[in-house]
């Protein structure tokens, strides 16, 4: 019963990393998607540029009167992309200062556990071998 429920734990903490794994994986492909999506913008909105400046150059339209306020839209449209990606990466730094502290201190308390269990057990094999070699005294304190 003990074993299946060990066996159970197990298979459960798996699972977990496993959800964990994937969710993360989900959150970047969605971060990619949108990132995608803000770049297919940033594409078009040039595109479109690149048009209006060709029509109002063959119309020979004032370009400062017509195509300067919309130019100045796009590079907005450009400012919050680039803005956010900086605050993502911001928060990805951030994430990873957080874990590195979590890693060390599991690691060092898996250190202290593994010299703390070689200590209790060479204390064990010094009572053993105290014992066998005065097999009639007592150790008084």
């Amino acid at each position: 019963m003990q074993a299946e429920g060990s066996e159970v734990s197990a298979e459960l903490e798996f699972l977990n990393q496993q959800n964990l794994i994937l969710s993360m994986e989900n959150k970047a492909l969605k971060q990619r998607l949108d990132n995608l999506a803000q770049e297919q913008l940033i594409k078009y909105c040039k595109f479109f540029s690149y048009q209006l400046l060709f029509l109002m150059r063959f119309l020979q339209i004032q370009i400062m009167d017509f195509f300067f306020p919309l130019f100045l839209f796009f590079l907005a449209v450009e400012q919050e992309v680039l803005e956010r990606e900086v605050g993502r990466l911001r928060s990805l730094y951030q994430q990873q200062q957080q874990q590195q502290p979590q890693q060390q201190q599991m690691s060092s308390n898996h250190r202290r556990a593994n010299s703390r269990d070689l200590l209790d057990q060479q204390f064990a094999t010094l009572s053993l071998k105290h014992k066998e070699s005065s097999p009639g005294r007592e150790l008084h304190m």
